[in-house]
C-alpha cells in the first residue's frame, strides 16, 4: 500500500515512508437478511456418510455422527498417532439413515486422534483433538 504526502509528487510506501510496522488485512463484510440453516460437514465413501465429530477439541465425550446407506455392522475406534487403538465400541447393526452416538473418552488421553467409523467394509477417518 503506498500514501500521497500531499507535499509535492512524492507517494511513500506505508511502512518505509511513515515507519508503520503492523499489518493491514481487509475483509469484505457480508450480511444475510435470513438464516435459514446450517449446512452440516462431512465426508462419503461409497454407502457411509462421516459427519465432523462434536465438539472438537473434545474433553471428556463427543459426538460421532453417521449416515448408511445399507443396513450394516457398525464399528467405532479412536486411534491415536502411533496408531494404538485407545477406544473401540461396536454400535450393532444399523440401518439405512442418519445415526449418532457419543463416546465416553478415555481420561488423561490429551492429543491428536483419527476417529475411525467402519460400517461393513467401507471405512472413513476425521481428525479430532482431546483436551
Amino acid at each position: 500500500m503506498r500514501a500521497h504526502t500531499h507535499s509535492g509528487r512524492v507517494w511513500h510506501d506505508m511502512r518505509t515512508g511513515f515507519n508503520y510496522s503492523g499489518y493491514l488485512g481487509m475483509f469484505p463484510v457480508v450480511q444475510f437478511s435470513n438464516v435459514t440453516g446450517i449446512k452440516d460437514h462431512y465426508v462419503s465413501n461409497g454407502s457411509l456418510k462421516l459427519y465432523a465429530p462434536y465438539p472438537n477439541p473434545a474433553q471428556d465425550k463427543v459426538q460421532v455422527k453417521f449416515g448408511v446407506a445399507v443396513t450394516a455392522e457398525v464399528e467405532v475406534r479412536l486411534v491415536d498417532m502411533s496408531g494404538r487403538t485407545v477406544l473401540q465400541q461396536s454400535l450393532g447393526r444399523k440401518n439405512t439413515g442418519e445415526h449418532a452416538t457419543e463416546l465416553q473418552l478415555p481420561q488423561n488421553a490429551k492429543g491428536l486422534y483419527i476417529l475411525l467409523v467402519q460400517a461393513g467394509d467401507q471405512r472413513m477417518a476425521s481428525r479430532m483433538v482431546i483436551q
